[in-house]
């Protein structure tokens, strides 16, 4: 763990962490002593883990055993049922022996065990699996078998034994074939275990398999195949020698001395953990070295004094730094003055410039209001006392009532249209695009505007239909825009003699252009570069708030697409909208 970089301490601070001979001493005892404790809770935790863990793992193994020991629990008795092995006992014939060579085959082969032979009263092996092989058992006898001599009682034989012929280990299994209660001979099927000890072979541990004579049967260390887990007496090696189940020793003393929970062999202490088979009286045992474990507490107890060295060095340096600390006190106190001065002096300027920007701005818009209110709302209160005093009089012309009413109406909506626009500048509104057509976008506004305007008062307006391309837009945005620039050209062509307003569309291999042109003063060179800025307005103009152009402009960038202004060859001033065709916008 990296420890940051110190600066010098002073000499009182340092003073403080300077050594006292005893106090050393005595903190390197109890250190020592704590070091200890803690090494012996960790190997007791260690061996408490390891334990189970082996115990587990012992479980596991006499279970795999059990399930191999299990495949042949029953086979044996219902083949020996066989009329065709009972016919060959009976007969001896060439035609009787093939059959039964071929039935055995067919078994070992199916059954995937090691071999099966039948054997005659006299322990001479007749039929076999591997009859035809250099190793066959046909005509050797294996009389001296024990599982042999229980099958001859009438009874089911186990042993597990090394092989007379192949010299190969395996579980033997014999079953009589017998007539009523008269024996004929024995059928055996033997299981090689030997992949099971491959396995083992994989981990770390030594498994054992012993059996009830206390001799390893089977192992994952070679070294200790055929060793003895407790003395055997001379008698006892004599009558496994006779048998001939597996190379013994006689001695006083076990190859593998085993106390509960542990274990030695050949100088080397061991933990250990059993478990019995069901099968057969036998038991699984797991060994692991002792110094295995110890060394992997070894290397727990240094990975926690290394966490602990490094805390105690994190709170001796914290320490060290908060010593320091108070000897800055004094310079951080004045620097932070500083600070905060020069913080006080900047947001104070900044402020001050926010608050000029946001008064100029609302001063603008204030004005705009101010003016393009009042102004519709100074004549609605004059409709409304001209209405008043119709009412009163009876004299009053019914026409003349019906255009004060739509004078009124008209007026209520120039407010609205006002307010509209200063909504509409700051969120346009619903913002999903679609599937638009030219000719529905130049129909729907031109209607629009035509239906705004008082019939004794509407331009001459010209809608040119040109190719009706299909493009993705919103038609509520597309109009409102195009209604803004309707709204300008009727304002620009009001004192115009014979005013003429055209709205139409053309179309380029990339965009979509839709254009308002009128024959109007135009914009005035002083506004040129600023006709699109909210609030901004000609000398000319009467009404609006200036925010028309600008809306139209927030519209075609939200479609990807700009808002232009020229003067064409007719001195008319066009307006033109353009927006990307699908096409544009996947390329």
């Amino acid at each position: 763990m990296a420890i940051a970089t110190q600066r010098p301490l002073p000499a009182q601070v340092a003073d403080t962490f300077r050594p006292r001979g005893p106090i050393v001493r005595w903190l390197v005892v109890l250190a020592v002593a704590i070091a200890a404790l803690l090494f012996g809770v960790l190997w007791q935790l260690a061996v408490h883990r390891h334990a189970l863990a082996l115990e587990s793992l012992a479980i596991s193994q006499a279970t795999q055993i059990d399930g191999q020991l299990a495949r042949l629990s029953q086979l044996p008795a219902v083949v020996a049922e066989d009329p065709r092995l009972q016919a060959v006992l009976n007969t001896r014939s060439a035609e009787h022996i093939a059959t039964a060579n071929a039935l055995l085959s067919r078994v070992q082969q199916q059954t995937n065990i090691g071999q099966a032979y039948l054997m005659d009263r006299n322990g001479l092996t007749v039929a076999a699996s591997n009859h035809a092989t250099a190793s066959s058992f046909v005509g050797r006898n294996y009389g001296f078998r024990q599982y042999f001599k229980h099958a001859l009682d009438g009874n089911r034989g186990t042993q597990y034994a090394v092989g007379a012929t192949t010299g190969e280990p395996g579980y033997f299994v014999s079953q009589p074939v017998q007539v009523a209660s008269t024996v004929l001979g024995v059928l055996v099927f033997k299981l090689s275990l030997e992949h099971v000890s491959d396995i083992w072979s994989a981990r770390d541990e030594h498994t054992l398999l012993v059996d009830d004579t206390g001799i390893v049967i089977l192992s994952s260390n070679p070294a200790m195949l055929f060793a003895n887990t407790r003395p055997i007496t001379s008698d006892q090696a004599r009558a496994l020698r006779q048998t001939r189940h597996y190379p013994v020793s006689s001695g006083d003393t076990a190859d593998i001395e085993e106390t509960p929970g542990n274990a030695l062999w050949s100088g080397q202490r061991l933990l250990r953990a059993s478990a019995p088979l069901n099968a057969e009286d036998w038991h699984v045992t797991v060994l692991t070295p002792r110094h295995a474990l110890l060394l992997r507490v070894a290397r727990d107890f240094a990975t926690v004094l290394a966490v602990l060295a490094a805390v105690l060095l994190l709170l001796r340096d914290w320490w060290r730094q908060r010593l320091l600390a108070s000897t800055e006190q004094h310079n951080a106190r004045v620097l932070s003055r500083q600070i905060a001065e020069k913080s006080r002096e900047l947001e104070q300027a900044q402020r001050t410039l926010i608050e000029n920007s946001n008064l100029t701005a609302l001063g603008r818009m204030s004005s705009a209001i101010n003016h393009e209110v009042n102004q519709p709302l100074a004549s609605l209160r004059l409709n409304l006392a001209s209405l008043r005093h119709m009412t009163q009089s009876a004299d009053t012309d019914a026409h003349d009532m019906q255009r004060a009413l739509e004078d009124c109406e008209r007026t209520t909506k120039r407010i609205s249209h006002v307010v509209d626009a200063l909504r509409s500048l700051s969120k346009p509104g619903d913002t999903r695009l679609a599937k638009l057509t030219a000719h529905t976008v130049l129909k729907e506004t031109s209607e629009t505007f035509l239906r705004e305007q008082p019939a004794d008062m509407r331009p001459t307006l010209q809608v040119a239909m040109g190719d009706n391309p299909t493009f993705d837009g919103n038609a509520v945005l597309l109009q409102q825009a195009l209604l803004n620039l309707l709204q300008n050209a009727e304002k620009a062509t009001a004192m115009v003699e014979s005013p003429r307003i055209e709205i139409g569309s053309t179309t380029t291999a990339t965009h979509i252009i839709f254009y308002v042109s009128d024959n109007g003063p135009g914009v005035g060179a002083e506004l040129a570069d600023s006709v699109f800025e909210p609030f901004v307005q000609g000398e000319a103009s009467t009404r609006g708030l200036g925010l028309g152009l600008a809306l139209a402009r927030q519209i075609a960038q939200y479609h990807h697409g700009e808002l232009v202004h020229e003067r064409n060859e007719q001195c008319e001033t066009r307006f033109s909208l353009s927006i990307p065709t699908p096409r544009e916008k996947t390329a």
